[in-house]
């Protein structure tokens, strides 16, 4: 079974599948690591960009910290305000473009994880920088993390994919040219 990487970022179950992998409190642990290292200010309200479904909201809130997430999918941010409201988690999500976002408040913590970051110019990648600095309060940090994909010998991304298992049983390619999507409610 072959999916487009389309069908990952659109249904909260495949990401959730897909992205199983994680270790969400020991990525928590290491932004607490940064903070303790590098932050020159308290950090209290934290950014995730490119938040998806929010796989951090539930350890970040259990750390005390205010979560705001950011995304362009409405059907992401959506499934973000249910586990929200599941958790009974204040949080604020917003809509919108990595590059011309402004939060409501600033925050002390910017993160972008699992290569969300994309820029299709190098102007695009100023103006993300430069939004992200205006969104961050004076001393504030910025993680950035598995940013970097260069496909200019395969521009329409064809040669990458990967496969995932849950209990033993293959889940499925993820491709992004993707087309034999085969329907299984179990996913």
């Amino acid at each position: 079974m072959t999916f487009k990487s389309s069908d990952v970022y659109d249904n909260r179950r495949y990401y959730e599948i897909a992205f199983s992998f994680r270790d969400i409190s020991q990525e928590v642990d290491l932004f607490e690591e940064c903070f303790h290292r590098y932050s020159r200010i308290p950090v209290r309200r934290v950014l995730d960009l490119g938040c998806g479904p929010c796989p951090h909201l539930e350890e970040l809130a259990r750390r005390c910290y205010e979560y705001m997430g950011l995304d362009i999918s409405e059907v992401m941010l959506a499934s973000a305000r249910q586990k929200a409201e599941t958790l009974r988690i204040e949080a604020t999500f917003i809509r919108a473009e990595m590059s011309t976002f402004t939060p409501e408040k600033p925050v002390d913590f910017a993160f972008t994880l699992l290569g969300s970051l994309y820029a299709e110019t190098t102007a695009e990648l100023l103006s993300h920088f430069a939004t992200v600095a205006a969104a961050l309060n004076p001393g504030g940090l910025y993680l950035l993390d598995g940013c970097i994909s260069f496909r200019w010998t395969d521009p329409a991304g064809e040669d990458e994919s990967w496969s995932i298992e849950r209990g033993g049983e293959d889940r499925g390619k993820i491709s992004p040219g993707g087309s034999d999507r085969s329907s299984r409610s179990d996913l």
